[in-house]
């Protein structure tokens, strides 16, 4: 009962930070990422966003299962405000139609019928891809190294004794009169496919407006 329960809730919290890790290690891959489109001393534009798309097309990949990883910073004080993206009579779309470039209205909103997409973490649909904003984004040289990729553009493997992604186990401690409970999991990562990647720079200090 109770125990079952402390348990399980150690489980959960130990997974989240676990794959908050994972996360932060693959993002981390971006430095062997050889296409880059931006500038490290400016606020991220609407060109650069679909050059990162076209560099992808290019190549090519197909053309679901894609998606942004953006810095908060990068999200809140640069994209959002380009108005090309919440202003309706500018991007000359109706902002409840499929093809608008930030669909119903601005980011957070769940697109109907695209499974494949995770929504747990995502701010809106740009071009057609999913927005996910994640403080893992790598922070180097006073730049921001946000990614647009293929999910095949980056790969890992958990193996983890047991069997299960996460490893917990705990043991009642007399001394301490309590339960000791420790979480691992063993992971690799690397990237699997160079031109299903694109890195997106933007600066730490430049806003738009």
């Amino acid at each position: 009962g109770k125990i079952a329960s402390i348990f399980d809730a150690y489980s959960e919290q130990a997974g989240a930070v676990l794959a908050d890790d994972l996360e932060d290690n693959l993002l981390a891959l971006w430095s062997g990422v050889a296409t880059t489109v931006g500038s490290t001393g400016s606020a991220v534009t609407d060109l650069q966003v679909r050059q990162a798309i076209r560099n992808v097309d290019d190549n090519p990949s197909p053309r679901r299962n894609r998606g942004f990883f953006i810095h908060p910073v990068v999200f809140w004080d640069q994209i959002i405000g380009l108005q090309k993206y919440y202003d309706a009579s500018q991007a000359g779309w109706d902002p409840k139609a499929r093809e608008a470039v930030i669909r119903v209205g601005g980011f957070g909103q769940s697109p109907s019928g695209e499974q494949w997409i995770n929504t747990s973490y995502m701010y809106g649909i740009l071009y057609g891809d999913p927005v996910y904003v994640t403080t893992n984004v790598v922070t180097n040289a006073s730049a921001y190294r946000c990614i647009y990729a293929h999910k095949d553009a980056f790969g890992f493997l958990v193996i983890t004794p047991g069997g299960k992604r996460v490893r917990l186990q705990s043991n009642y401690i007399p001394e301490n009169l309590g339960l000791l409970t420790t979480a691992d999991t063993v992971y690799g990562s690397a990237e699997l496919r160079d031109t299903h990647a694109v890195v997106l720079n933007a600066s730490t200090t430049a806003t738009t407006a």
